[in-house]
This record gives C-alpha cells, structure tokens and sequence, in this order.
C-alpha cells in the first residue's frame, strides 16, 4: 500500500527518524518546535517500536490523526510473528525478534499483543507528500541503486516485487555504495534504517535516523521540517536546529 496525503493547508508538516521506543524524547522535540496537534501532522519512517523504553506508546500514537508511519522491519517482525503458525515457524521468528529488542512485546497480554498487530498491519510501503515548492516520498529503508526512478520503485512495491520491497524495508546497497545518483521523480526521498553519521545525503535521499535509542551515547532523535528543510536534533547535551546540507550535524 502506497498513500499520498493532501497538501496541509493549516499548518506544518514533519517527518521524525527512526523513533525505537524513544516516545519522551519525541515529545521533548514536539515541544521544542511548538507541535500544534489541532494543525500539524508528524510522518514517521517507521521502526516505531523495539530496543528503547516506551515501544507499546509510540505505536500507539498511530491511534492519533496527526500521526502517520511508513512499515519499517521491525513492524514487520512484529507481522510475521502474528501470522506465523504456531510452533517452530513462530518460534524462530521470536527469537530473531528478541534479539532485535522485541521482548517488550511478549510481556504483553493477548489483546494488547493483537491491537499492536492491528495497527502494525495497516501501515504503508511509502507516504508522498508536497509542502511548498517541494514533493517528498517517506519509506524506511532506500531504494535499490540500480533504481532511480521513484516511479518505478513504486510501482515494484505494489507489484509485491521483492527485491524492490526487500530494500525498502531493510537495503543498504545503495548506501555502503555511496551511491549519490539523484532519484529522478520527487524532489526528496526521507528515510532511515541505518543509523550513523556516514552517508547521510545521497543525491536526495536524506537518512533521518541517528541512532535515537543510543542518545545517553552518541546518538540522537531527528525531526525534519518539510517545506524549509529544516532538521532538529535532541543529543545529550542538547537540541540543535540546522538546515540540512550545513555542515556540523
């Protein structure tokens, strides 16, 4: 599933990196760029869930109407483990997912397991959004480097092409590659998946996910405003604003 929304015409649009559990330090940049919930809207790159301390509340925010999310690998964990059959299949899938700081979920009674499922289920490949002068896709992960052409990765994806939804989840070619061909179609791709602070612009891809579940490290939680291109960032020792190109973050 694809789904484009309507340009908004009453207030500000955002799109925040990778969230990973991270719900206080969400609203702690919500505050910080004065989030009008009655007019603004907040796009994630999905991984909303696993390895930080509140993944049960972030997914609940899709709950909210101001909030959106693309399906990210660790949502998808949490499908496959819901559709799996009982027994060795489900099994595996657990143990995979523990170990990529799902344990939360399994500390969960029955029905809340089965609403998180719910909400899980429903998320889309991509978003597409125009603010300004600008048109942005959102997904999670890249799109292949032999592929730049957004209108075709797109079309794979409804296809259920899997090379083109295995990178869409998960890839990292087009980024251990450098890979800085512009994709053509879309003034912006958003997404996040791979956290660092290598290889954040490739062509007009730009990686919003700084590691936010290691901030008490070195990582940190971006929110990036559509239409200025405009970042911020909450770190350890503070939250800094900066157009995104400037050098320093």
């Amino acid at each position: 599933m694809i789904i484009e929304l309507a340009a908004n015409t009453l207030g500000r649009d955002f799109v925040v990196g990778d969230l990973h559990g991270c719900l206080n330090e969400l609203h702690e940049l919500l505050e910080h760029v004065s989030f009008d919930s009655q007019k603004d809207r907040l796009i994630a790159v999905g991984d909303l869930i696993d390895r930080g301390t509140h993944s049960l509340g972030c997914l609940k925010l899709l709950d909210k109407p101001w909030f959106f999310s693309v399906l990210g690998n660790h949502e998808k964990l949490l499908i496959d483990y819901m559709c799996a059959h009982k027994g060795e299949q489900q099994d595996a899938i657990a143990r995979k997912w523990c170990s990529a700081g799902g344990e939360w979920f399994f500390e969960l009674d029955s029905s809340l397991q089965h609403q998180c499922y719910r909400n899980a289920v429903v998320l889309p490949w991509a978003i597409l959004i125009g603010a300004g002068q600008y048109h942005y896709c959102v997904i999670h992960a890249e799109l292949p480097p032999e592929m730049n052409h957004l209108g075709d990765f797109l079309a794979g994806l409804q296809a259920a092409d899997p090379l083109m939804r295995l990178s869409c989840l998960s890839g990292r070619r087009r980024h251990r590659a450098k890979y800085c061909i512009p994709i053509e179609g879309i003034s912006y791709v958003l997404c996040g998946h791979t956290p660092g602070e290598r290889n954040r612009e490739l062509g007009n891809m730009l990686n919003l996910d700084y590691g936010a579940f290691t901030i008490a490290e070195r990582g940190a939680l971006c929110l990036f405003e559509l239409g200025i291109n405009r970042r911020y960032l909450l770190r350890k020792d503070g939250l800094f604003e900066q157009a995104f190109g400037a050098a320093g973050l």
